[in-house]
């Protein structure tokens, strides 16, 4: 799709979605911005150790071996409170519901310079050391799995194409609850793969990406956002950020 097009449809899915439910994100009090604040940090912390298992972590013996079952369930667990409050954000800033109507298509319009300024520091403290990089092969995944629900389907009867995004997110809050007690439950309990928690890590990636872009797009970082192009940018980073939650899932349900 160009340009154009893209920018007419994004823009009227903002101004129809966001533009008036933006403000929400300003009516918490102190002791939500700190508790948001808190699970930002965790996450980050969470994010961080998932990536480092593929560089730590022969197999998944030796991963259970470096870490305690009740250390990767804390794990699952901060990334299950990212994706809560990723969710929550998105909901009632009402991005969530123009993604409902428009995922797809918007990912046609998704270009790695629509992130916001800010997101390559981002990336950094989630343990990338090629955020750049990172951004455009996600822009290029999400794009090349395009129609997206699908990915999903193999596992679901009826398919996830019927599913909004909206379900999806909520269908994962459910399945990490299960998985972090299933994790800590038994000692015989089957090892998941590296694998397994290096998509969880994903999953948590785009958890962030979401907060920090809904955060961003409500002026509540510390850096200008060009008016012109808030609308639009705000709306196709907040896509990316969903995405990369969702690419994750998918993943993550194969293993």
């Amino acid at each position: 799709m160009s340009e154009i097009p893209c920018r007419a449809l994004i823009e009227q899915a903002y101004d129809e979605n966001v533009k008036t439910r933006i403000g929400a994100i300003h009516r918490v009090n102190d002791v939500d911005i700190s508790q948001r604040q808190q699970v930002l940090e965790r996450l980050k912390k969470a994010v961080r150790t998932l990536r480092s298992i593929n560089e730590i972590c022969e197999d998944a013996d030796d991963l259970y071996q470096t870490f305690t079952r009740e250390r990767l369930s804390e794990l699952i667990i901060d990334i299950r409170n990212g994706v809560n409050t990723a969710k929550r954000l998105a909901e009632a800033t009402g991005f969530l519901d123009a993604l409902d109507q428009y995922f797809d298509v918007m990912i046609d319009c998704l270009r790695a310079e629509h992130f916001p300024a800010g997101e390559l520091d981002l990336l950094r403290s989630l343990g990338s050391t090629n955020p750049e990089k990172e951004l455009e092969v996600l822009v290029f995944v999400l794009k090349a799995r395009k129609p997206y629900r699908p990915i999903l389907d193999r596992w679901e009867n009826p398919p996830l194409t019927s599913i909004r995004v909206s379900e999806q997110l909520q269908r994962l809050q459910g399945e990490l609850q299960d998985a972090s007690t299933q994790v800590s439950f038994t000692p015989d309990q089957r090892h998941k793969p590296i694998r397994w928690f290096k998509s969880l890590g994903q999953i948590g990636t785009g958890a962030a990406m979401t907060i920090f872009d809904v955060m961003a797009a409500a002026s509540l970082l510390p850096f200008p956002v060009d008016p012109a192009s808030q609308s639009y940018g705000a709306m196709l980073s907040v896509v990316g950020g969903i995405g990369q939650i969702l690419n994750g899932y998918g993943e993550w349900r194969n293993e």
